[in-house]
């Protein structure tokens, strides 16, 4: 999970959502018009994995290396571009 093509897929996948969040904050709204801040807590997480993974930092220990790794980033990101598609 370390190759350059995955790299970049989470360097271009944070890009994307940072950039989603920054132009349409409204994904993380809830019906109230609040700032749902689970949701955003989430998605940040997700957005920082993703650019830790896409500059190629590699932790030592293996549970760092799970933490940092795109099988927790991706599904995030992808579900927020998802979920910004379905509003």
């Amino acid at each position: 999970m370390n190759q350059p093509a995955t790299r970049m897929i989470s360097l271009l996948l944070s890009l994307g959502v940072s950039a989603l969040l920054l132009l349409y904050p409204q994904i993380v709204m809830d019906a109230d018009n609040q700032a749902n801040h689970s949701v955003l807590m989430l998605l940040l997480f997700g957005i920082m994995i993703g650019f830790i993974h896409g500059v190629g930092f590699k932790p030592l220990t293996t549970f760092w290396r799970f933490v940092l790794s795109p099988i927790l980033s991706w599904p995030i990101l992808l579900a927020a571009i998802v979920f910004a598609a379905e509003q």
